[in-house]
């Protein structure tokens, strides 16, 4: 029901005996009306990588 939202999602998941690491998208989904029709447009703001415990 949203026009727009704020995503993280997990694309990539590492781990070792000494670590774990997740790779991670953040950005905006903005959905919107083109000739009539739905479109959803995906704005990738950061990726990194992020040690987790």
């Amino acid at each position: 029901g949203k026009e727009m939202a704020e995503i993280r999602h997990v694309g990539a998941y590492i781990e070792s005996t000494a670590l774990s690491h997740q790779f991670t998208f953040t950005g905006k989904v903005q959905k919107t009306i083109r000739n009539n029709q739905p479109v959803v447009d995906m704005n990738i703001d950061s990726q990194l990588w992020v040690a987790i415990q």
